[in-house]
């Protein structure tokens, strides 16, 4: 009985390794963006950015969309969806690429952005006399659809809330 149950959690074990993309880290601050690169994942860009958002946020999309992954040599010709961790001293990002590099997904996070005015004026509504002590702007991006949302901290007197709001500023 032992035996079958460690051959049965061996076999799952094996089986759920198989099954997991592969992944690599790279630091975004490394990702040079050529002027001559190739606008990739147009469909993503157009998605994702934004003329109110932070700038450097345009800027990570860019990276992430024209990276080429077959560089890395954890990649190698993988026959098989490639996800890419990107580190960044502003956030991180989760990047599934096709085998040609194609976006699939994306799970971005950024902390401490400058929160878009329609943002801004509907996080302090009705919170007369606090303040904005912590930020964060999260992204999933999924095959074109796309789904963003502030978390937005604020402060009163030692009091503390924390807000999600979308990118019209509603509330959620």
């Amino acid at each position: 009985m032992k035996t079958l149950l460690t051959v049965s959690i061996s076999f799952l074990l094996t089986f759920s390794l198989f099954a997991q993309d592969y992944v690599a880290e790279v630091d975004l601050s490394r990702v040079k963006l050529s002027k001559s690169s190739k606008k990739m994942n147009k469909i993503y860009l157009s998605m994702v950015d934004s003329y109110d958002q932070a700038e450097y946020i345009n800027d990570v999309h860019s990276k992430i969309s024209n990276f080429n992954i077959k560089k890395l040599n954890e990649y190698k010709g993988k026959n098989r969806p490639f996800e890419v961790k990107f580190k960044y001293d502003k956030g991180d990002m989760l990047v599934k690429y096709d085998l040609n590099g194609n976006i699939i997904s994306t799970l971005e996070k950024y902390n401490n952005v400058k929160l878009p005015r329609t943002v801004l004026e509907k996080a302090l509504e009705g919170h007369e006399g606090w303040g904005i002590s912590k930020t964060k702007y999260v992204l999933n991006y999924k095959e074109g659809v796309r789904e963003g949302y502030y978390l937005v901290k604020i402060r009163k007197n030692g009091n503390k809330k924390q807000l999600k709001v979308d990118a019209t500023g509603e509330l959620l």
